[in-house]
């Protein structure tokens, strides 16, 4: 076997020289030579003793005995197979032994130190224990062992066709990967309620109308649980057809849209949309406002959130590739934790982070960005503590899955954190990141640049576990760290030659690089999606903006739910999400109204809430507007003329009738009424006072 080298990450800035002492001279001594000053003794930057320096030093791997001078030192080979990560509970500590890394015995008791020996060594008093579930940073890696990337194997099948060996490890999930709790759900509706359901719609109803009261919003009638369905189809169909702006909806233009028309009127879905909260903050201090507000920038939907999640995580099983991205929401509007990147799409927006599954792009986990003011641990930084969040759950421990990366999050810490929890790691990387092999980086311009198609791979031991980095030669470089081991395979590439000229180019390739095209893609699969129909309703208060992106989450979700439990195909036409999607909307006007909700009247009788349907052409046509049956039911009820500011001539005392939307002088005595009604003014039998208080 070849000598073995290992690639020392040194300082090599050792100590300064002091500085010479200047004195003062005579007049006569100032034209003579000044006296040879003495020089410094040299110091080693590797044992930091003097007399020597680190190309001498006998503590330097890398030294070479005087006699042997002409002679180069070659890499290290580690072509042993190394065996994959297995499951492992916190507390073991499986070590490698050197029969498996095959590296002779001078080389490993030249640079390898007993860890047992330097805690021994410490003082009791002195030791720290490190959390489990939040490792502590690791020291920069000395040691990395160039090895040899071998050609990917082959197995034959039963049926004698010949296949590439997959490089994942065996795979071994919680339940069966696909839908989980899903019978009887057989429609849109039906699996999108298993993320909105009844019970969170009745949530948002209920403060919505809290919040309506405190606000003094006298004009509005309570919200029911039918209305809010119907304005949720009405958020959503806003993403289907696209108009310059929501009124446009309800006008008499191109844009008009008489399905929206006879469902809910524009005053109604506006009143709706300002009063719709999942936290009533009006009867909330603004003293305890501000102490929320700096422990959690999300606090007002933190609920609602919190509860789509966990309805995301029980109703899938994720396949064993994961992938971790940030989504973007657009919002110009005010919030401290509103980005600004000029290289996406949205310049302006709120950060998701979010993990999904590779295969189906099923978002199962997110983390709202909070910048500096996050809550994580002094150990992690913000790189690491999306990875240590979303990964933080027993659906992903100890179960062979396999975590795909973009260079924002990869470090050394980031794949300890991974392999402490059972999970393998795969992810491009910056080269600017600390513990790297810096022999194994490669440069992006200049004299050093690799032809096409170069590779070589490092490994190193950490924790016990086998740590891979990889560069591989395109028209750039790319530079990975993986936990699987990699062999090399055969692509072709386009290549243009200096008369701009194409021709195809046989280029060897790490399988890790294929490996990580097919795991990451999933968050971005999925950000597509919902990008595709989004709402463009435009609003300022930024929960509200969030509340629609995460119905929207759920919106495709269920799609997702639906395609895996009856089966279809990928390029299936039949059922796309635009389908779904109008589907559901249709199905959700077509059932909020068909069981009419009952109003309890003093304690006893339960009758009917009164709909009305009218066809006016008015921007603010009351059409299929319910009215509170328990107010127009109680009281006295006596018809009374509007008192103007300007006389009884005066025509400023006129309002819209609640029935027709004609105006009418008379209203209803009843403070709990308070609607202008027609009495004979509109010419129809029975009049609109009629309708109203029958």
């Amino acid at each position: 076997m070849e000598d073995v080298m290992y690639w020392d990450n040194v300082d090599f800035t050792g100590s300064p020289e002091p500085k010479a002492q200047i004195r003062e001279e005579s007049n006569e001594q100032q034209h003579q030579a000044p006296p040879k000053q003495k020089r410094a003794a040299t110091t080693c930057s590797c044992c930091h003793k003097e007399g020597h320096n680190k190309t001498s030093c006998p503590e330097n791997p890398n030294f070479i005995q005087p006699g042997n001078r002409n002679k180069k030192a070659k890499p290290s080979e580690i072509v042993a197979q190394v065996p994959l990560l297995q499951n492992r509970a916190p507390n073991d500590e499986e070590i490698v032994s050197d029969d498996d890394l095959d590296i002779s015995d001078a080389a490993i008791d030249q640079v390898l130190v007993d860890e047992h020996e330097i805690n021994a060594a410490k003082n009791d008093d002195d030791e720290i224990i490190p959390d489990q579930n939040v490792p502590n940073h690791v020291s920069e890696p000395k040691f990395w062992g160039e090895i040899e990337i071998l050609e990917r194997s082959e197995k034959q099948l039963r049926s004698g066709e010949r296949v590439k060996d997959d490089p994942c490890p065996p795979f071994k999930p919680l339940h069966k990967v696909g839908p989980l709790k899903c019978e009887g759900c057989d429609t849109p509706l039906s699996f999108f309620k298993l993320f909105i359901s009844d019970a969170i719609v009745t949530e948002i109803v209920r403060e919505s109308n809290s919040y309506a009261i405190s606000s003094k919003m006298t004009t509005m009638t309570p919200i029911l649980v039918a209305e809010m369905w119907t304005f949720i189809a009405i958020v959503l169909f806003m993403g289907i057809v696209v108009v310059p702006e929501r009124n446009y909806l309800w006008g008499a233009g191109v844009f008009a849209s008489e399905y929206i028309k006879k469902h809910m009127s524009l005053r109604r879905f506006e009143q709706i949309l300002r009063a719709f909260h999942w936290i009533d903050t009006t009867k909330i201090t603004k003293t305890s406002q501000n102490v929320n507000n700096k422990k959690d920038h999300f606090w007002r939907i933190r609920g609602f959130v919190d509860l789509i999640t966990t309805s995301s995580k029980a109703h899938f099983q994720c396949g064993q590739k994961v992938d971790i991205d940030e989504q973007t929401v657009p919002f110009k509007g005010r919030h401290p934790s509103k980005c600004y990147n000029p290289n996406k799409p949205y310049k302006w927006h709120l950060k998701i982070y979010a993990a999904n599954d590779a295969a189906t792009s099923y978002q199962v986990n997110q983390l709202l960005y909070q910048g500096k003011d996050e809550k994580r641990d002094k150990d992690l930084t913000a790189t690491e503590y999306p990875v240590h969040y979303l990964m933080n759950e027993d659906i992903f421990k100890y179960r062979n899955h396999i975590l795909f990366c973009d260079n924002w999050y990869s470090s050394v810490n980031v794949v300890l954190i991974c392999l402490v929890w059972g999970i393998h790691f795969v992810g491009t990387i910056k080269t600017n990141r600390s513990g790297l092999p810096q022999p194994g980086i490669l440069p992006y311009k200049g004299t050093g640049v690799k032809a096409r198609g170069f590779m070589h791979g490092f490994v190193k031991e950490l924790k016990g576990f086998l740590v891979y980095f990889y560069a591989w030669q395109d028209s750039k470089p790319v530079h990975m760290i993986s936990t699987i081991k990699s062999t090399r395979q055969e692509i072709t590439r386009n290549n243009r030659d200096s008369a701009g000229n194409y021709r195809r180019l046989l280029l060897p390739q790490p399988t890790i690089i294929w490996l990580y095209n097919q795991g990451m893609g999933g968050t971005d699969s999925f950000d597509q999606k919902i990008s595709m129909y989004r709402t463009n309703l435009k609003v300022l208060a930024w929960h509200k903006k969030l509340m629609f992106h995460f119905v929207q989450i759920s919106v495709v979700n269920a799609h997702i739910l639906l395609k895996e439990t009856f089966k279809l195909e990928r390029n299936d036409n039949n059922f796309t999400l635009l389908i779904f999607m109008e589907n559901l909307v249709e199905e959700i006007f077509s059932t909020c109204y068909k069981d009419k909700p009952i109003i309890e009247v003093d304690g006893d009788e339960e009758v009917e809430p009164l709909v009305v349907n009218n066809a006016s052409s008015s921007n603010f046509s009351r059409t299929n507007t319910i009215i509170n049956t328990s107010n127009r039911l109680t009281g006295n009820h006596f018809p009374v003329q509007y008192e103007s500011r300007n006389g009884p001539d005066s025509k400023d005392n006129r309002r819209r009738c609640r029935i027709c939307n004609k105006k009418s002088s008379v209203k209803c005595s009843n403070s709990k009424c308070d609607v202008a009604l027609c009495i004979n003014d509109c010419g129809e039998e029975p009049n609109c006072w009629a309708k109203f208080h029958k």
